[in-house]
This record gives C-alpha cells, structure tokens and sequence, in this order.
C-alpha cells in the first residue's frame, strides 16, 4: 500500500475516532475500493492475501465497529446476509433478483423530502432504507433479447 494512501485512510479512522491498526486500514481500503455492498466473506477473500493473519470474525468486528462509529452502513437487503455500505449519502438500492448484484442510487433531496413529507409526523424517522427488487440491465439482455427475435 502505497504510504500516502495509507495515511490517508488512518486520517479518516482517526477523524471517526476509530484507532487506525493494520487490519482496520485493510479492511476500509478494500470498502473504498469496491463499491459492491461486501459481505464479511467477501471481505475476507478480498483481504486475506494482503493480510493473511485476518479472521473472518476480526473482519466481523471490525465492520461492527466502523458501523457503530458511522463510518459504514450495514445493509439488510436480504434475510440471510448482512452487507457493508460505505457510501453514507442518503440513497436506495437495487437488487438484482437474478445474479443477486446490488447498485446504488442516487436520491434527490426533493425525492427525499417528498418520503419524508409522507410519513406520519407522529413518527420519528431513525433511519431511510430503500430496496428495490428486479432485473439488472445485464441480466434483462437475454430476456429483451428473446423478445426480440
């Protein structure tokens, strides 16, 4: 990793005041790097060859922590795995029902206002997640391809 790089990531844990060890700069690399929504396995794969003294349950901890610290999102798109979010602007998602691949997307601050105008104002808003289920444009080729023909 190249130093100015690595500084600059210990900067952004210090400034969450997270402390900037080896394994937690790694594993915040490899988020910025890959926008993707991870999963801990994920991250594990992604890492181990650089850090091969890393656990899945260190990555576990690790991600829990940037989490309660706000420096990432943890999804809950589908029932059985958890996901890291680093993009912390308010946004949605869509979830491919097809290959499973989740993207971002982006949400106006007028989109916004108009959800939030339509919630009971009786209720306290914690938190916005948005999920969107369908086909991805990679995945509805062969289906448009079909009709097509």
């Amino acid at each position: 990793m190249l130093n100015k790089e690595y500084e600059d990531i210990k900067e952004i844990l210090l400034s969450y005041n997270i402390k900037p060890t080896r394994h937690k700069i790694k594993v915040l690399k490899f988020l910025m790097e890959n926008r993707i929504h991870p999963t801990v396995d994920e991250i594990y794969k992604g890492v181990k060859d650089k850090a091969p003294t890393i656990s899945r349950t260190t990555i576990y901890n690790i991600v829990n922590s940037l989490a309660e610290k706000g420096l990432v999102k943890l999804l809950k798109i589908d029932a059985s795995r958890t996901r890291c979010d680093i993009w912390l602007k308010p946004h949605a998602h869509f979830k491919c029902t097809s290959c499973g691949k989740i993207y971002d997307i982006e949400l106006d601050d007028t989109t916004l206002k108009n959800i939030v105008n339509n919630i009971d104002p009786k209720f306290m808003i914690q938190d916005i997640d948005i999920t969107i289920e369908g086909k991805c444009v990679n995945c509805t080729k062969g289906f448009l391809n079909q009709r097509e023909t």
